[in-house]
């Protein structure tokens, strides 16, 4: 800090300050190095800051540049020009700083490079001239690589374009925005699409976009191209297309296709491969004018294959030949008017006939299989509705046998009302009341068929009549009934139906209570309970039994239908007694009646004879309805006061009985009481002598067990001392003749080791010596073969040439010389004067 408030900023080199002349409102640069002193009216603004370093390779652009000139500009009061809104690129060269006013738009980063195959997308921001290339604002170029782009403050870099790749067989659909002529020359129009089908990298213009990557489709022998055309063109095939034309491209053009940008693939079409045994419908057929035939049907027969042309299609897909049986059937008909081949008759529209197994059927384009019939197989007992379709007739096919359906024959569903169909899954009947019997008796003709669930309504309906009932049938067309008697079984034709019995049950008896398909025909009962009031008025209830039978004869077809002429017969036979009862009670005062019910209620019901016993039995004449017996089995008042009286009077009677009994049953007890203590009294003075026999003999065996533990005691050690003395004794011989045979062991062990390796070692030495021989053998024959194929090799002359080859040298060797003799002696080679030397000087 200097005198008057001044202030001193220390500026290194290659850095500056921006200072603030409060007199002049300007603010200006300054450069170190150097200590700058503000005075009162400057103030620091900015710095100290470095100079910005562009190094080799870089480059930054400078918002609202100072126009620099030669002359220093960076003086206090020195004016220099400012362009606001434009911008100045900065390369490599000595470092700068930014002017007051001046900002840093891009940090310095480096120059774009633009690889080999790559280009750079620039915009223009404002017309200039760049070279000899006059450019307008907005106008976008690229420049290809490879280069080093020198940024211009006129230029906007949009974005680095990179080749696409186009591999062997694929292509690049291409799509111009504007109107222009490409690389090649072509005159593109905007919106117009182009395939790129030239193996490399491909650059796309400024004008161009890539629509997408096309890949190629492999046809095989199983796979097709549907192809569509979307404009009129010529394919890489020389044919010309209209547009919306379909056609099919295969293996027999091309194994791959590259789809242009004038038709679209519309799917891939697999063959239709049909084995034996199997055939197709093609519907809309291409005929040999290469045109669909509308309407029209083809049947292709297996073995066989095949591609769906444009347009066709198959009709319920591959199917297999229909393979018929002995017992099977086809129920064909003919879809339009032709002619058979086979026997030349004419077959209309919409004429059905019958396929008779066994063969193997595959229908023609004229001919529609409707169904696949199997012969019924009925057993006994069984049948089938079928009804006729030309003439609507309905009949009834019993087994037996095996029924093919004929051509104008259908299986006819028989409808049962729902009260029917219960009854049939209960055994025949329904009820509504819980108090009805016989359910059990039901229970035997419970059909399965009915009650495991929904009934086959084709099927002939059988019923088992139980034991002993008949079964009304009534057959609705010809006005007619029928009574089938148990055990039988009732099978009902087409137009027949069961006669419903409506009966009476419960008790007292309630109309309607009891449905029933069959009429029991006895012996069997009726009970009920009816109300009478005697001829003092008291009011009573009766509760009774009868038994009933049907008494006619089965060969009498009138007596038989008059078994339904009361429908509810049950009903029927309790009203009638009922009322000869309430007849004749109310003509008897209670007392009478109460002592007499029995012989009173048989009179009423049975009525008496000219003797005046009670008879035995009561016929209805209008359904032969026998009733016998009547039981009474309980008779109450329906007065409460009077059911009252007589409770007590039976209660006071009862009591009497139970006391008598009690006094009795009492006087009983006290006796046998009496009794049994004397018993007692006796057995305890038994027990108590077999007491002490038994404490006396308890005491002598204590005595005779006490002598016998004293004696017992010595005696056990003697002899355990005497055992354990043999023992020891046997277990030292034992281990004496362990170790005998321990030591005979280990001698033969040895001497066993040693047997063997001294074998070993004379078997050693044998097969050394033998080796060693086999060796000096093999060794001799390879000298001797040796030796025979170099004599073999070289020959008889030239071995005996070799053989000569020294005397006869050295002879010409003497010769030469002028040697008449010479003498050559040496360690190897001693001179003997008695034998060479002699010879030499001969």
């Amino acid at each position: 800090m200097l005198k008057g408030g001044e202030k001193v900023i220390g500026i290194r080199p290659m850095h500056y300050v921006h200072i603030l002349n409060k007199n002049t409102n300007v603010t200006y640069l300054d450069l170190g190095p150097k200590n700058l002193v503000l005075q009162e009216h400057e103030s620091l603004i900015k710095g100290p800051l470095p100079n910005i370093i562009l190094h080799p390779g870089q480059y930054c652009v400078i918002a609202d540049p100072v126009v620099r000139e030669d002359e220093d500009r960076t003086a206090e009061g020195i004016p220099y020009t400012q362009l606001f809104g434009e911008q100045s690129v900065r390369l490599h060269g000595e470092p700068f700083p930014l002017y007051p006013g001046e900002t840093m738009k891009v940090a310095p980063k480096a120059l774009p490079i633009v690889l080999a195959n790559h280009a750079i997308k620039l915009e223009a921001r404002r017309d200039f001239t760049d070279g000899e290339i006059s450019r307008t604002a907005g106008d976008i170029w690229q420049l290809r690589g490879p280069l080093t782009y020198t940024p211009q403050p006129e230029v906007e870099i949009k974005t680095t374009v990179s080749p696409q790749l186009v591999k062997p067989d694929h292509g690049l659909k291409v799509v111009a925005i504007r109107d222009f002529i490409d690389e090649e020359g072509v005159e593109r129009k905007t919106g117009q699409m182009w395939m790129v089908t030239k193996v490399g990298a491909y650059l796309l213009g400024v004008n161009e976009n890539l629509v997408t990557e096309v890949k190629p489709h492999t046809i095989t022998e199983n796979i097709s191209l549907h192809m569509r055309a979307v404009e009129r063109f010529t394919d890489v095939f020389r044919r010309r297309h209209a547009a919306g034309e379909e056609w099919l491209v295969t293996l027999e053009q091309a194994d791959t296709y590259l789809p242009g940008v004038e038709e679209e693939l519309v799917q891939v079409v697999r063959k239709t491969i049909l084995g034996p045994h199997q055939f197709c419908v093609v519907v809309d057929p291409v005929g040999e004018d290469g045109h669909n035939r509308l309407g029209r049907r083809m049947v292709v027969k297996g073995r066989a294959s095949f591609f769906l042309k444009p347009g066709e299609k198959l009709e319920k897909g591959i199917q297999q030949d229909y393979l018929l049986e002995a017992d099977q059937s086809l129920l064909v008909q003919a879809t339009e008017e032709f002619t058979e081949a086979d026997g030349g008759r004419v077959r209309q529209s919409g004429e059905k006939w019958l396929i008779l197994g066994p063969c193997e059927y595959i229908p023609d384009e004229s001919t529609d299989v409707v169904n696949k019939r199997k012969a019924l197989c009925l057993n006994h007992n069984e049948g089938v509705y079928v009804r006729n379709i030309t003439d609507g007739k309905i009949r009834s096919v019993l087994g037996p046998q095996c029924y093919i359906l004929k051509a104008d024959e259908v299986l006819y569903e028989k409808p049962l009302t729902a009260e029917v169909e219960k009854m049939l899954k209960q055994g025949g009947y329904s009820s509504t009341s819980d108090e009805v019997r016989k359910i059990a008796y039901f229970e035997s003709s419970i059909d399965p068929a009915f009650s495991s669930g929904t009934r086959d309504k084709t099927k002939v309906i059988a019923y088992r009549c139980p034991h002993n009932t008949a079964v009304q049938v009534y057959d609705y067309v010809n006005k007619t009934s029928r009574v089938v008697f148990g055990p039988d079984l009732v099978m009902l034709q087409p137009h027949e139906n069961f006669n419903v019995l409506n009966l009476s049950a419960g008790k007292p008896k309630v109309e309607g209570a009891l449905k029933s398909l069959c009429l029991m025909l006895g012996p069997d009962y009726i009970t009920d309970s009816i109300i009478v009031e005697t001829a003092d008025h008291a009011r009573l209830s009766i509760f009774y039994s009868v038994n009933n039978y049907f008494e006619f004869d089965r060969d009498n077809e009138e007596q038989v239908q008059s078994l339904f002429a009361l429908p509810d017969f049950i009903g029927f036979t309790s009203r009638h007694i009922a009322s000869r009862i309430r007849a004749s009670v109310s003509q008897i005062r209670f007392d009478s009646f109460h002592k007499h019910s029995a012989a009173i209620v048989g009179r009423s019901v049975f009525g008496v004879d000219a003797e005046g016993n009670i008879g035995d039995y009561y016929k209805f004449p209008a359904n032969n309805l026998v009733i016998t017996n009547i039981d009474i089995r309980n008779i109450e008042p329906v007065d409460k006061h009077m059911r009252d009286s007589l409770f007590k009077s039976v209660t006071m009677a009862i009591e009497i009985a139970i006391n008598s009994t009690e006094a009795a049953a009492q006087h009983d007890a006290e006796r046998l009481e009496q009794k049994a203590r004397g018993q007692l009294e006796r057995q305890k003075l038994t027990n108590e002598q077999e007491k002490e026999k038994a404490r006396k003999q308890l005491l002598l065996l204590q005595a005779e067990c006490a002598a016998i533990e004293s004696s017992g005691m010595a005696k056990a050690e003697a002899q355990a001392l005497a055992e354990k003395m043999i023992i020891e004794c046997k277990s030292e011989i034992e281990v004496s003749k362990l170790k005998a045979e321990a030591t005979d062991i280990e001698v033969e062990s040895e001497l066993g080791s040693l047997r063997k390796s001294q074998a070993a070692e004379i078997k050693y030495q044998t097969e050394l010596y033998e080796l060693e021989r086999n060796k000096t053998r093999t060794m001799a024959e390879i000298d001797v073969n040796k030796f025979s194929n170099m004599v073999g090799t070289l020959g008889s002359d030239t071995v005996r040439a070799i053989g000569q080859a020294g005397p006869t040298t050295q002879k010409m060797l003497d010769n030469t010389l002028g040697y008449k003799n010479l003498i050559s002696s040496g360690v190897n080679n001693p001179l003997t004067l008695f034998s060479d030397g002699k010879s030499a000087f001969a």
